[in-house]
């Protein structure tokens, strides 16, 4: 994808995926494009990994919103809702949400729709059946547990992050609990959310997709409206996204 194309259609998502490693050495060009709430938020983990990996993230994002809305990304204004989903303050026509696992980081970013996203390292859990018992509804954990068991990994996580997906794109994690809506999880049935407290019409309202992020990980994005076109960039270096606000 040339590097200018930043307009952001009506009609389509898009959603990067970018790997957090860089040269310790380079982690300074990253921090200079925070403000000084997220510098003291980095500086506040007590273990440099972490440190790292909110810094790179939060100054990735700022970059991207930056050229979405034509301004420098020290001058991009966000703020929390109610329940702690990010915005763009004053308030405008991109939306975004962000997700990241291990050494990877996937943001979504659309136009006057509400959108989550969620990425997801897929790794053995010797207590996957119990954790889908209490998180999971009653019919997504009786489905999960009649697959095959080399079916059932992949199961769990395609069923976590459409979940934690839904949560973030409503923006309501913190009051909703996940065992209260039901999503699609079988390996041959599309991405879709059933219901939420047993209604119907309330799931028809919402779309789901897969993302196909990369074999390690399962990652699942929840939108608003009428179906949308995805456009997925994987950028390879993080040096030359950190360099391109510049130009």
């Amino acid at each position: 994808m040339p590097e200018d194309n930043y307009s952001l259609a009506t009609d389509r998502i898009d959603l990067w995926l970018i790997r957090l490693s860089i040269e310790p050495s380079l982690l300074p060009l990253f921090h200079e494009l925070l403000v000084p709430e997220e510098a003291a938020t980095a500086r506040g983990f007590r273990f440099e990994h972490l440190r790292r990996n909110y810094t790179v993230v939060h100054a990735s994002l700022r970059i991207l919103l930056a050229r979405y809305l034509d301004a420098c990304p020290l001058a991009v204004r966000l703020t929390a809702g109610p329940n702690g989903k990010p915005y763009v303050d004053p308030p405008c026509c991109v939306q975004f949400n962000l997700s990241h696992s291990e050494d990877s980081v996937l943001f979504a970013f659309t136009a006057s729709r509400e959108i989550g996203v969620d990425l997801e390292m897929v790794r053995p859990l010797e207590d996957m059946l119990d954790i889908a018992q209490r998180f999971f509804c009653p019919e997504e954990a009786c489905e999960l547990a009649s697959l095959h068991a080399n079916e059932q990994l992949h199961a769990f996580f395609r069923c976590w992050t459409r979940k934690e997906a839904y949560l973030k794109a409503v923006g309501d994690g913190l009051r909703t609990s996940p065992n209260t809506f039901r999503v699609s999880l079988h390996p041959t049935e599309p991405a879709r959310l059933i219901h939420v407290n047993g209604n119907h019409d309330a799931a028809l309202k919402w779309n789901f997709q897969n993302i196909e992020a990369s074999p390690s990980f399962v990652a699942a994005v929840a939108y608003s409206g009428p179906p949308l076109a995805i456009r997925t960039i994987y950028w390879p270096s993080l040096v030359n996204l950190v360099q391109s606000y510049r130009r």
